[in-house]
């Protein structure tokens, strides 16, 4: 057996089959691999759908964990799979590579936090703002997805005109920023730091 070594700049620079390759054999070496041919299994709980000032008051919530907050915008990507019944099917390994995250398993863990913060909005509603099935699919609705990718674009305008404010007065911005809403070529960047536990919501 030939063991071969990659570092993490060999592997962003690897063709996008490539990449996609070695994220399934990473997958299946600890158990996380989708069935073969595996179709979505739809969730049993009702999916919930917000409005953008609901987005923006989840986002407010989550601000501080960066991980979970790469996967919320990960959730508004106009790429993924609609059903035709208004509901969009992602997966979870694209969300983990968009996200620059090690594994879906993580993904899972921030999308429990995102869910944990969207049920405080309506303790009462039976329902859930993303659900996960068993062979790596997320469900979210297509206006859920709408109202978190306006968020994004929302955040995009403001820093763009921030920076040209900054220009014109003839006072350079603080800091400068290039970002573009997510397409399926642009993954979100962030300095992430995984040492930051998902595992429960950060205080307000």
């Amino acid at each position: 057996m030939v063991g071969i070594t990659l570092s993490p700049e060999q592997i962003n620079r690897a063709p996008p089959e490539v990449r996609r390759w070695i994220e399934q054999e990473i997958s299946r070496a600890i158990g996380f691999a989708p069935r073969a041919n595996s179709k979505p299994e739809y969730p049993s709980l009702r999916l919930r759908t917000i409005d953008v000032a609901e987005a923006e008051a989840i986002l407010q919530q989550i601000g501080t964990v960066l991980p979970v907050v790469s996967v919320f915008f990960e959730l508004g990507r106009e790429t993924g799979m609609s059903d035709g019944r208004g509901v969009r099917v992602l997966q979870l390994a694209d969300i983990a590579s968009h996200a620059l995250l090690h594994i879906p398993a993580q993904v899972s863990d921030c999308i429990e936090v995102i869910n944990r913060v969207a049920a405080q909005l309506d303790p009462e509603a039976h329902s859930v703002l993303c659900a996960i099935d068993e062979n790596g699919h997320c469900f979210i609705t297509d206006d859920t997805a709408r109202s978190i990718l306006a968020v994004w674009r929302r955040i995009v305008a403001e820093r763009a005109l921030s920076q040209e404010r900054g220009s014109t007065s003839g006072t350079a911005p603080a800091q400068t920023v290039h970002v573009t809403a997510p397409t399926q070529t642009q993954p979100l960047s962030y300095g992430l730091d995984w040492r930051t536990s998902p595992n429960a919501p950060p205080s307000s």
